[in-house]
């Protein structure tokens, strides 16, 4: 089995994508276990295995070319946009809009090119840079290929199977499934190609993406930047997965932490990187100019708050929950809304669950203002006095702009992520505990001053120095590598 896993299916050994994927199935929400067999009681998706929509997108890739100038950097994320500047502006990435801008500053004239790795096809349209999705690299040549080595490695696979334990079959048969395996090899080898043809001096991975060097038959640096929070179980489970199997060539030249907890259990666990730098987060540093940028009456406007109402912000995860537990905690927040005088709320969509709200809607009990996943969470937790989250990263935000958060978990299982733990968080583990918890976080002085006490610590352990400089240290890294530094 070892030998099959580390057998090459473009750009990278299969373990990586193996492993990746139990990873994202098996321990999202059972993250507190070693079992890498724990049965995970939230959605999972089918890996990276071809949908209808994205074998139409495949077919549509083959018979267009895409105009492959090469660049200097190389931006590659998922498809997590943001608008910037309206209607009449544009879309582009969460993680790296900052980014870019700062190598834009520096008018040192780099190319930059920006690729989705999303398999249905969805593109940015930032006018800083050239927009490619991966898959533009598609060729027919490369769909055959794929699909040959992929029942190719589909058979062997059934054959080895013959020989695993029950345990060991439960933990690799889908992930080693032939649309499993037919989506790592495209993915690969239009990754492969995307490099080669844009011949990039350096390459900047969303952690989310990549965190490993691919193979291919061009030079280049790679820089992987954490676009969430790094954790010591999934950083555990990470070394329990790949540690044996982890070669000198697949690691990452640089990775910039965002603060210092990540830095320390990146060198704790497993090394999967030459240089760890901790950079800060580039997509909160608007929170440390958030007075010069952000004007709470016009937001307020903007979003229909009127009156002197306090305001919640409930930051929503429904994409990675259970529906019944998503239907609780709306049941649960309406409730208490509805309860208490004078206090509006404000649903900040996650990007990547239903932007329709039906969950929401369906709930006649409250009626809150809903703001869709691409806008900036930062102008909704300006203006908010308090925020409900139950692992997001908005928490985070929160902290840095002083804002009490409720974590509400109703799941029976522990929190993900330790806000609670940390002091910043109020914790609310029963339906009957949320209204006592807002009412603290909004009135209860002692409360909100023990909430604020702790917060200073925990910024710098997540999220570092709050200076506005996260990007600009990110930039002069991607300048220095690719030759443009001063």
């Amino acid at each position: 089995m070892r030998e099959f896993l580390q057998t090459n299916v473009g750009a990278y050994p299969l373990h990586t994508h193996c492993f990746g994927d139990i990873l994202n199935r098996r321990l999202c929400a059972r993250l507190e276990s070693d079992d890498l067999l724990a049965e995970s009681k939230a959605p999972v998706g089918t890996g990276g295995s071809p949908s209808a929509g994205k074998i139409r997108h495949y077919i549509k890739s083959i018979l267009k070319k895409p105009n492959a100038e090469e660049c200097d950097v190389l931006f590659l994320s998922r498809y997590r946009p943001i608008n910037i500047d309206g209607a009449a502006g544009f879309k582009t990435d969460y993680l790296f809009n900052s980014v870019i801008n700062e190598v834009n500053r520096s008018n040192r004239h780099p190319g930059m090119a920006l690729v989705c790795t999303g398999g249905h096809g969805d593109v940015y349209t930032d006018r800083r840079v050239t927009n490619f999705s991966l898959f533009e690299f598609l060729s027919l040549r490369i769909l055959l290929k794929s699909v040959i080595r992929s029942v190719l490695l589909r058979l062997k696979y059934r054959r080895i199977a013959n020989r695993l334990s029950a345990v060991q079959k439960k933990m690799f048969d889908e992930s080693l499934s032939f649309s499993s395996l037919l989506f790592y090899h495209l993915l690969d080898f239009c990754l492969s190609k995307t490099i080669s043809s844009l011949k990039p001096k350096v390459v900047v991975a969303n952690d989310d993406v990549l965190i490993f060097k691919p193979s291919t038959n061009h030079h280049f640096q790679l820089v992987v930047l954490q676009s969430a929070l790094i954790t010591e179980q999934i950083e555990r489970h990470k070394n329990l997965l790949f540690s044996s199997f982890l070669e000198d060539r697949l690691l990452s030249d640089y990775f910039c932490v965002s603060g210092s907890l990540a830095e320390s259990l990146k060198r704790k666990y497993l090394k999967d990187t030459r240089n760890l730098v901790m950079t800060g987060q580039p997509r909160f540093d608007n929170l440390a100019k958030a007075d010069e940028l952000f004007d709470k009456d016009e937001i307020c406007r903007r979003l229909g708050l009127i009156g002197d109402r306090r305001i919640l912000v409930w930051a929503t995860e429904t994409h990675a929950l259970p529906l019944e537990e998503n239907r609780e905690n709306v049941e649960a927040i309406c409730a208490a809304v509805k309860s208490l005088e004078n206090v509006g709320l404000v649903v900040k969509l996650h990007p990547a669950e239903d932007q329709d709200a039906p969950l929401y809607k369906e709930n006649r009990s409250c009626t809150p203002i809903i703001v869709k996943g691409s806008e900036n969470i930062s102008e909704s937790l300006f203006v908010c006095d308090a925020m409900i989250t139950k692992s997001s990263t908005a928490a985070i935000e929160a902290a840095i702009l002083d804002k009490p958060v409720i974590v509400l978990n109703l799941s029976g299982e522990p929190d993900i992520i330790p806000y609670v733990k940390e002091g910043v968080a109020l914790g609310v583990y029963e339906k009957k505990d949320l209204v006592p918890a807002i009412r603290q976080a909004l009135y209860d002085e002692k409360i909100r001053e023990n909430l604020a006490k702790q917060r200073e610590k925990f910024v710098y352990e997540y999220a570092y120095i709050q200076d506005g400089k996260a990007s600009e240290r990110v930039a002069n890294l991607i300048l220095r590598l690719a030759g443009k530094a001063e």
